[in-house]
């Protein structure tokens, strides 16, 4: 995960709801990219946790989303600085980590993510599932300048909020 301190309420329900959908005798390892959250929202989280979750802070040096772009909820797009942490995560992740599943801070769990982390990606870098708020990238909230980079407006847009990443390929 990554996220900042606005966030801490609704990572902290995440994790919580993964803690609780997790069966009999599974445990996860939690790594959050922390953007400038402070140690009282740290500790929160850390005390709301259940055993089965280990949760490791990275400490995210925000200068490498400096002047990159971001906009508000009355923007047409909406991207937070955090939205970026996922392109970085391979800087600060253990070397030994081959398989990642990244959540957005305001994803519900509903279900042992357990089968899920097993799924062969075919040698893909990553799996995800299609956007629902925008099916394709040509859509109005797809992917600015599609025409530009050659693609076709008709592909499926994914949703970067739930990912499964093969880090050696990625």
């Amino acid at each position: 995960m990554g996220f900042d301190g606005h966030y801490a309420m609704p990572a902290a329900v995440t994790l919580r709801s993964l803690g609780g959908s997790l069966r009999p005798g599974e445990n996860a390892t939690i790594h959050v990219l922390a953007v400038e959250i402070d140690n009282e929202d740290r500790g929160r989280i850390e005390r709301s946790l259940p055993p089965s979750l280990d949760i490791r802070w990275y400490d995210f040096d925000v200068d490498h989303i400096a002047g990159l772009p971001i906009s508000s909820m009355s923007d047409e797009v909406y991207i937070t600085r955090t939205a970026y942490t996922l392109l970085f995560l391979d800087r600060y992740l253990p070397a030994e980590i081959d398989r990642v599943l990244f959540l957005d801070a305001d994803t519900l769990v509903r279900s042992s993510p357990a089968d899920l982390f097993e799924t062969d990606l075919g040698g893909c870098a990553l799996g995800a599932v299609q956007d629902f708020g925008c099916p394709a990238i040509g859509l109005p909230k797809g992917v600015a300048g599609w025409r530009e980079l050659g693609l076709d407006g008709r592909l499926p847009a994914f949703n970067t909020g739930f990912l499964l990443i093969d880090r050696p390929v990625w």
